[in-house]
């Protein structure tokens, strides 16, 4: 028997957090991402942020329920919901191919931005963010992911971490474009100070890091050659990046994030607000 979502095509699948959220009267912030890997460029992916601080905490939780949080994860995520500040509503697609089959994965992020408060470099790293991620047509794929913040770090101590948690041969080419990426955003903004998370799944080491970027005001042109470099290094087709940079090159640069995905192969992801959205921020 054929599963809901294997019956759901993508595009329903993609637009079902945008229902779900306009039906609870949520608004939201849009975030878009793009994510590179050996192979493979995934385009298909998407952030809603909710003010937790203004939403009734019933909504958000209904909100989660609707789109599909597995049931095992629910109590899990509403105790991750005391004193959030944001809630995060993600979506990742990926069409099917003759050599793969399509996916669809869904995600929700509690982000508590209280607790940096008047937090130090000496404090040590504080949970900031807790994740959830599943299959769409699959309820017993759900992943947690925790993403540890650890504040005031300078220049210097986040291309350490950086060089560490990329130093294994497998993720040279995720590391040479991260570095050069830092590298750019450093010398058009000097005095930037970007926050340095580093997530892993619960009880495994860490995997990956993210780095927000958004307080430099860049747009994702700015990095536009390091992309194309490890795109070739990828084996990614020159054309579909030309396109997507084409649609994301004015988009408010925000997040990079890289690591080993499951696999031990490498990945880089950006985010970013796009054009409409960040010429409204401007």
């Amino acid at each position: 028997m054929a599963s809901a979502a294997a019956s759901t095509s993508l595009v329903e699948l993609a637009v079902k957090p945008f229902q779900v959220l306009e039906a609870l009267d949520l608004p939201a912030q849009y975030e878009r991402s793009f994510k590179l890997q050996p192979g493979e460029l995934i385009t298909q992916r998407y952030m809603l942020g909710v003010d937790a601080r203004q939403a009734p905490r019933q909504a958000l939780q209904e909100a989660a329920h609707r789109i599909g949080l597995p049931a095992a994860m629910r109590p899990l995520f509403e105790q991750a919901l005391d004193d959030a500040s944001t809630v995060l509503f993600g979506f990742e697609g990926v069409e099917g191919s003759e050599h793969s089959s399509g996916r669809a994965v869904f995600k929700v992020y509690a982000e508590h931005r209280s607790r940096l408060a008047g937090r130090s470099v000496e404090d040590g790293p504080i949970e900031l963010f807790r994740g959830f991620k599943w299959h769409a047509d699959r309820q017993d794929s759900g992943v947690q992911t925790i993403y540890w913040c650890h504040p005031g770090l300078s220049t210097q101590s986040l291309r350490a971490q950086m060089s560490a948690l990329l130093a294994d041969s497998a993720l040279a080419h995720a590391a040479r474009c991260c570095e050069a990426i830092l590298d750019r955003v450093v010398a058009l903004r000097s005095g930037v100070q970007p926050q340095w998370l580093e997530l892993g799944e619960r009880d495994q080491p860490i995997r990956a890091f993210d780095l927000n970027l958004y307080s430099a005001g860049l747009r994702v042109d700015a990095i536009g050659q390091p992309i194309r470099q490890l795109a070739e290094a990828f084996g990614i087709e020159r054309q579909s990046l030309d396109r997507l940079l084409a649609l994301a090159g004015g988009g408010l640069l925000g997040h990079l994030s890289a690591g080993a995905s499951r696999n031990g192969q490498g990945f880089v992801t950006v985010y970013f607000e796009p054009v409409s959205a960040a010429s409204e921020a401007s």
